[in-house]
């Protein structure tokens, strides 16, 4: 009885101080289906006592973000005391942010972010708002949560395989343009890319038949590369890659 009366004096403590500290091992005796403590919160300190539905739930992977210049600034509770290899981390994405990027989990020093591929992020993988999950593992953090599905922002389908974007990028070379869809995470399109999404969603592209735009073909033979949808879908040119014009980037739906 003195056993019960002492575990029910603890946890009315629970219910009023919210926390109970113990100074050695808490052993349940009894029924096993009947051996549990109830009432825990949510650990705060790194030495707290993790609940299973806390455990579960990946609470203690999720943190707070914010962008401050070109770091995401991690918040998490209970605080990460050691930056471990093998440390998973989860947040919301609080800004759209593409190319060098930094982590830095409060504490710590800021860390680099890349993909699994070494590379820095592309535009369509930390989109504003979705879920991103880092992994910390050899002094960086890598990015394992896969790119949204679909079409990234102010782009639309053209079929099951392909999006292309809706606006387009001005005064730009043949190396600029490359250069600017990658760093989309996109390329440029090929001519029957161009043709196809000229016809079927051609309406859904603002500038179209303004000016000149790169695609990804050349004519080596006078070293010159590639341009169409000047006046009709069917427009085409070769123009030396230094000429500034225009273009739209494609993209691999995922």
């Amino acid at each position: 009885m003195r056993s019960w009366v002492h575990i029910a004096g603890l946890l009315a403590c629970t219910a009023v101080h919210a926390q109970v500290e113990l100074g050695a091992p808490l052993r349940l005796t009894g029924a096993s289906d009947q051996r549990q403590v109830e009432g825990l919160g949510a650990p705060v300190p790194s030495t707290s006592a993790i609940t299973v539905e806390f455990a579960a739930l990946g609470a203690g992977h999720w943190c707070q973000a914010q962008l401050v210049t070109d770091s995401l600034v991690l918040t998490i509770e209970p605080a990460v005391t050691t930056l471990q290899d093998g440390l998973l981390l989860r947040f919301q994405n609080p800004a759209a942010r593409f190319g060098p990027t930094w982590v830095k989990v409060a504490g710590h020093s800021a860390k680099r972010l890349v993909r699994r591929d070494g590379l820095d992020p592309v535009r369509t993988e930390l989109e504003l708002g979705a879920v991103v999950e880092v992994v910390y593992q050899g002094d960086r953090f890598i990015l394992t949560s896969p790119a949204l599905s679909g079409c990234p922002t102010n782009a639309v389908p053209v079929n099951a395989n392909y999006c292309i974007q809706t606006g387009r990028r001005t005064t730009v070379t043949h190396p600029e343009a490359t250069q600017f869809c990658a760093q989309l995470g996109g390329r440029l399109c090929t001519w029957d890319e161009y043709y196809v999404a000229c016809t079927l969603v051609g309406n859904q592209l603002t500038g179209r038949f303004v000016d000149w735009e790169w695609i990804n073909d050349t004519s080596d033979h006078t070293h010159t590369g590639n341009q169409m949808g000047r006046t009709n879908c069917n427009s085409l040119r070769t123009m030396i890659p230094s000429t500034v014009n225009s273009v739209r980037c494609c993209f691999n739906r995922r």
